[in-house]
């Protein structure tokens, strides 16, 4: 038995630590997007720390790395062609 009493509009401590993972990710999505990378491993310690598994945390870094690489390809081609 549940040894903590919660009214409907308390939250449960795991509701803390998903939405502080949803946040963190959130942040380090946000802080790659503008380039603010020295906030990155303090991001990423967070949200392992609020329970971001690593396959979480790689998705998103893929995401970006895969953005930067199409945009390079898209400039490298049109800076050749003029």
């Amino acid at each position: 038995m549940n040894q903590y009493k919660y009214s409907k509009n308390q939250q449960r401590p795991q509701d803390f630590s998903r939405k502080g993972k949803i946040r963190s990710l959130d942040a380090l999505e946000e802080a790659l997007f503008n380039e603010e990378y020295e906030r990155c491993a303090q991001l990423i310690k967070s949200a392992k720390a609020f329970g971001a598994e690593v396959l979480e945390i790689q998705k998103i870094l893929n995401a970006y790395a895969t953005n930067i690489v199409k945009k390079e390809r898209i400039k490298g081609y049109n800076s050749a062609r003029f």
